[in-house]
């Protein structure tokens, strides 16, 4: 059987006697895969073999490339989860405003392009020159829930949801062209599959406007980003499945991060926590505490 995470699992198939070889034709999904196995004559059946070999950050196959719009007049009136899972090696997701009123979402992006085909999460000026403004107060869950430890921390998430296996990583993202703000203590969304609004991060030390952690090359580009304890944080760490790494933040303007004077150590512009980063033409204006990168 095969299953998302370690919890339910489906029926593959039940193979001929003599079968040592098997391939699943209908895996196609980005996330990671367990695989167990047992034996049987016809009528009786073996424990199953404990699974222990797993396909990790495994991208659906490159489609050429395909462009969907959101927002006003287009297609796609509003952001949903079936946009945001479908997304895949080389597609570009463009989001639209009316040029004044925020887009209250809380976002997860947790799918894997490719080193030649990476996935682009757009924003697109309105024609008054200001570029889609995310919203985090106020703001509704959308793309799938993280793990509860972490989904305090984010407006704009590119990790793991809660169902990922152990050692998934999303890769190769593009963010560009947005406005995202409002993920203090004092700030609260509505968790994805609704429930009552919660607070973001109330020890106000690790949420931030975008937030990356178990995942790899992420790249931010053109973004405005401000008022969180941090504008954006890589979180990471010392095991191989909590690992981040090949961060670009480029051409972006952080403002206002920070909070309050109580001496946490762990509210920055940019807070970067992992390997291969790379920090470059970026306006810092300034912040509440600490300095604007560590």
């Amino acid at each position: 059987g095969a299953t998302d995470g370690p919890v339910s699992w489906t029926l593959l198939t039940t193979t001929s006697a003599g079968t040592s070889t098997y391939t699943d034709q209908s895996f196609t999904a980005r996330r990671g895969v367990y695989y167990r196995i047992r034996a049987t004559d016809g009528t009786y059946f073996s424990d199953y073999v404990t699974p222990t070999q797993k396909m990790v950050s495994t991208p659906s196959a490159y489609r050429g490339g395909i462009t969907v719009q959101v927002g006003p007049g287009k297609a796609n009136a509003v952001l949903t989860d079936a946009l945001i899972d479908a997304l895949g090696p080389g597609d570009t997701l463009e989001v639209y405003w009316d040029g004044v009123t925020p887009l209250l979402l809380k976002i997860l992006l947790s799918s894997c392009g490719t080193a030649g085909h990476p996935i682009t999460f757009k924003g697109i000026d309105h024609a008054n020159g200001t570029r889609p403004a995310i919203n985090g107060n106020g703001a509704i869950a959308v793309g799938g829930a993280a793990a509860a430890d972490v989904d305090i921390y984010f407006i704009l998430g590119v990790l793991p949801k809660i169902a990922d296996i152990s050692g998934y990583k999303p890769d190769h993202w593009i963010i560009a062209g947005f406005e995202i703000y409002n993920c203090r203590p004092e700030h609260t969304y509505t968790p994805y599959g609704a429930g009552s609004p919660i607070a973001y991060d109330p020890v106000n030390a690790f949420a931030a406007c975008i937030y990356v952690k178990n995942a790899l090359n992420v790249d931010v580009d053109d973004c405005y980003l401000h008022d969180g304890p941090n504008c954006i944080r890589q979180g990471s760490g010392k095991s191989e499945r909590n690992y981040s790494g090949r961060m670009r933040v480029t051409n972006c303007t952080l403002d206002q991060w920070g909070h309050t004077q109580d001496g946490i150590d762990q509210r920055h512009g940019l807070y970067l926590d992992g390997h291969n980063i790379e920090v470059k033409n970026n306006v810092f204006l300034s912040g509440w505490i600490n300095g604007a990168v560590k």
